[in-house]
């Protein structure tokens, strides 16, 4: 019997490990906004599981249609410099943002104000991206639903850039177009990385 050695399966189980990873933050950010929502405060908790699952720190907002209506930060947003995490501390979120994301979009289509088929060009013709495919296989709304927009995946500097606070999304998506290149024609295949 042989078996054969699948080369990507270290890259398979490392983007588990990091799913899971984030799955256990977003549950430790519903247990932290849950216990914190009765008082202005923390109440102690919040530290012993920040310690517990090796958290440096929060910042934690309840959001209603008309604004904030509750924001606080937990411990510590940077232990070099010993800065405290404050409501207006930013953090990196990751995948995360990709459900709401995701959320915002299909209510829109449900509004009709876009359509899944919309080519991502026409919608942000300012955003640079290179797809050789464009004329036959353009990058549509639901390619980026659904991760086969055939993105690279991002490059390290991307990941190590430490964005100055007043960066704004359009030099954040100008800073490195090495990884905005189609590397087949979107919907073709899948690639989690977008």
């Amino acid at each position: 019997m042989v078996v054969e050695y699948d080369s990507d399966w270290p890259s398979v189980l490392t983007r588990r490990f990091a799913h899971v990873k984030c799955i256990i933050r977003v549950v430790l950010l519903f247990l932290l906004t849950w216990s914190c929502l009765a008082a202005d405060k923390p109440a102690g908790k919040e530290e012993k599981i920040l310690k517990d699952t090796h958290t440096n720190g929060v910042s934690i907002p309840i959001v209603h249609k008309n604004g904030p209506e509750w924001v606080t930060g937990i411990s510590m947003a940077d232990l070099a410099s010993n800065r405290a995490a404050t409501a207006d501390t930013l953090f990196r979120i990751g995948s995360t943002l990709k459900a709401f994301v995701s959320l915002s979009i299909l209510m829109l289509v449900d509004q009709g104000k876009l359509s899944l088929d919309d080519p991502v060009h026409k919608l942000a013709p300012e955003v640079w991206f290179d797809n050789p495919w464009e004329s036959s296989d353009p990058v549509r709304v639901v390619n980026l639903l659904e991760h086969t927009t055939a993105r690279d995946d991002l490059h390290f500097r991307e990941y190590a850039k430490q964005a100055l606070d007043s960066m704004s999304l359009r030099e954040g998506l100008d800073y490195d177009h090495h990884s905005r290149t189609s590397r087949w024609p979107a919907g073709t295949r899948n690639s989690l990385s977008r």
